[in-house]
């Protein structure tokens, strides 16, 4: 097309998730990327003729600081840390999960954020000390994609299955409560004597 004729895009965004898990060679490896906020082609082929200019580009990492990442690396990037409130400040700790969770799920009832968070919470509070990771924001996003899934748009079915689904909340990190979910059966089921 013409350069005339040419509209940039509104800008791209480029997601690199979990860095510390990827080869440790690769934040070295973007050092260049990061600073010119360019990729060069191998061969050398231009992207753009010299009067197009290119669409803004944001490039997100995400870590989960497992590992240590290089100090030139970390001093190219603009550094965002995610903290939850303390488990004390239950009211702000409840509002911080919900709030996380009307973006990735928009049209789920309140009744069932709010109910999903408090058990997130009791869970939180009844880990054991020193028992490692306690459950957080990622396991609350996973039992409301669970709910969603078993119930789509039905909020008094996936209440339901919250309450049926609450006693296994720990069982990824605490295998010793298992027992705890062993005595509720699925909610589709006829209640056996």
């Amino acid at each position: 097309a013409p350069a005339a004729d040419y509209a940039p895009p509104q800008g791209t965004v480029v997601l690199l998730d979990e860095i510390d898990k990827a080869d440790s060679d690769l934040p070295n490896s973007l050092l260049e990327v990061l600073a010119n906020s360019s990729f060069t082609l191998p061969w050398g082929a231009p992207l753009l003729t010299e009067d197009q200019q290119p669409a803004p580009t944001l490039v997100v990492i995400t870590s989960n600081e497992e590992r240590e990442l290089p100090a030139a690396f970390v001093r190219r990037c603009v550094c965002l840390h995610l903290i939850a409130p303390s488990d004390q400040e239950r009211t702000k700790f409840l509002d911080w999960l919900t709030v996380r969770a009307k973006a990735h799920f928009p049209n789920m009832s309140p009744d069932v954020l709010e109910e999903a968070a408090t058990q997130v919470h009791t869970d939180r509070q009844a880990c054991p000390a020193g028992m490692g990771a306690r459950p957080g924001l990622a396991e609350y996003l996973d039992l409301l994609r669970a709910l969603h899934h078993i119930a789509p748009g039905d909020a008094a079915l996936q209440r339901s299955w919250l309450k049926r689904l609450a006693p296994y909340a720990l069982l990824k990190q605490y295998p010793q409560v298992q027992s705890r979910g062993l005595a509720h059966a699925d909610p589709r089921e006829q209640d056996k004597p």
